[in-house]
């Protein structure tokens, strides 16, 4: 698309990475994340992205495209399990300690 001039929704241009990119309402946006959105019937969530199983960005079927999870995701999601764990620890030690009260009398 030459510079100054708007393109239309729909239209779909190579940027300088070697990436489709395909114009939506909302601006211009990977089709390879599109194309995964719709086969998947959602939005990708932060943390997650579109890959390309042979590494070959200008195959854009559906098939060639997978949903990747970033390791920070996966790392945040272990924090929250050792939370849980951390938890469940001192909720029974509450549990010990009330029941240390109880028989003390106290």
């Amino acid at each position: 698309m030459p510079r100054g001039k708007a393109s239309v929704v729909g239209t779909v241009t190579i940027n300088a990475n070697g990436y489709s990119q395909t114009k939506t309402e909302n601006g211009w946006r990977a089709t390879h994340t599109l194309i995964l959105e719709a086969r998947i019937g959602r939005k990708l969530r932060a943390g997650e992205s579109a890959r390309f199983r042979d590494g070959d960005k200008s195959n854009l079927d559906p098939e060639n495209i997978y949903l990747a999870e970033h390791s920070s995701t996966r790392s945040v999601q272990a924090k929250i399990a050792k939370l849980r764990a951390e938890v469940e620890d001192r909720l029974a030690l509450i549990k010990d300690l009330e029941a240390l009260l109880e028989t003390n009398g106290e």
